[in-house]
């Protein structure tokens, strides 16, 4: 199992292991596209559970108002369920795995751009296009320069 610090340093490509980052591609792939579905299964059980605790915890509202003799309005009921603390607790587990799942979705993106990236860069590389790129320094010697001055002046 690969964690979301793994996988987002998995997304910077060597370039001069390019063979391997190709090799590797699909299985890293694949980590991170089963942890993005696995974290969205997990998000929709909580927030699942978060409107039950929700609903649980507005029914009660009514009906400790019924028993203590008030009438207690939707909106009055609704106001107590949404702070009540099991509820406050249910949506605080809720929205921490949506921001992982969230997180786990967007990495997936990222290795997708990854693999259309690879793809240029093997075709460049394949190419020569690119490469180590060697630029030689070259010197001109005094005698050299004078004699391109003078044949300059001559013309």
């Amino acid at each position: 199992m690969i964690t979301l610090e793994e996988a987002s340093r998995g997304l910077v490509i060597d370039i001069k292991k390019l063979d391997e980052e190709c090799r590797f591609q699909p299985e890293i792939f694949y980590e991170v596209a089963k942890q993005a579905v696995l974290a969205s299964s997990e998000r929709d059980f909580l927030k699942e559970k978060k409107d039950k605790v929700w609903a649980n915890s507005f029914i009660s509202e009514k009906m400790e108002g019924k028993l203590d003799g008030k009438a207690l309005s939707d909106k009055t009921a609704e106001t107590f369920a949404d702070v009540s603390e099991e509820v406050t607790k249910s949506t605080r587990e809720y929205l921490e795995k949506k921001k992982e799942a969230d997180e786990w979705v967007a990495l997936k993106d990222s290795f997708q751009q990854r693999a259309v990236m690879l793809k240029e860069l093997c075709g460049l590389q394949i190419s020569g296009a690119y490469g180590e790129i060697v630029v030689q320094n070259k010197t001109v010697d005094d005698s050299k320069i004078a004699r391109i001055k003078k044949e300059m002046r001559k013309q």
